[in-house]
């Protein structure tokens, strides 16, 4: 349930105080008329040394 939208507003911000600029956060319609949302986050990955 929400309340004019706050429900989306409270989960975009939840989502970036957890992840910070790692964020992804995407939401609109389809061609057919339905909700789409896409969370998730870009994960850091470190470079490894290679040995020779």
């Amino acid at each position: 349930m929400q309340i004019n939208g706050l429900g989306m507003i409270n989960v975009y911000m939840r989502w970036k105080l957890f992840c910070g600029d790692t964020m992804i956060f995407h939401y609109g319609n389809t061609k057919e008329g339905n909700g789409i949302v896409s969370i998730g986050q870009r994960l850091k990955v470190k470079e490894v040394a290679k040995e020779k």
